[in-house]
């Protein structure tokens, strides 16, 4: 098996790719430029926001904003082209692929943007089908079982008990 370099990605520079089926090589380019096209689209959508609003977003810098900024959900939806009588029986269906950005408040996008959980916007329903977990960050919480305090974990500080009610 012939082993190719990537060249024009700096995301991908270092990583080698397989030779593609020939079977069907010009339909997995195409699919590929739309799913490149798609995610530049992502980046430019991220290179627009102001950098102070990006920032404080992040818990980078401190956010004094009342109600808070709420949770954004990017999401890239696949609706099927219409191709009307120009399509060619036994061709598969195209694909558009869309970005969008959904704000919701912490509350709410708690339930919505749940996997499996569906929402409507913009005159659509909307469902969640996946979520990528690789750029979320977790934190460890510790919950006191008698006044329901809760507080993210500090290393090295003393939490035998609770600083709340005492309980330990």
């Amino acid at each position: 098996m012939k082993r190719f370099k990537h060249m024009s990605c700096p995301i991908c520079d270092g990583m080698y790719f397989s030779a593609p089926n020939k079977d069907n090589y010009d339909e997995e380019i195409k699919d590929l430029k739309r799913e490149e096209a798609s995610l530049l689209t992502v980046l430019q959508e991220i290179g627009k926001k102001n950098i102070f609003n990006f920032l404080s977003d992040e818990g980078l810098l401190p956010n004094y904003a009342f109600p808070e900024a709420g949770i954004v959900l990017r999401a890239i939806l696949y609706r099927k082209e219409d191709e009307g009588a120009a399509a060619i029986p036994g061709q598969k269906k195209k694909y558009e692929k869309m970005v969008y950005e959904y704000n919701r408040s912490a509350s709410s996008a708690i339930s919505e943007f749940a996997p499996n959980n569906s929402f409507y916007v913009d005159g659509r329903k909307l469902t969640i089908d996946q979520v990528d977990l690789t750029t979320a960050q977790t934190a460890q919480w510790r919950l006191c079982p008698n006044c329901s305090h809760a507080q993210i974990e500090q290393t090295g500080k003393n939490t035998s008990a609770c600083p709340q009610c005492g309980s330990p």
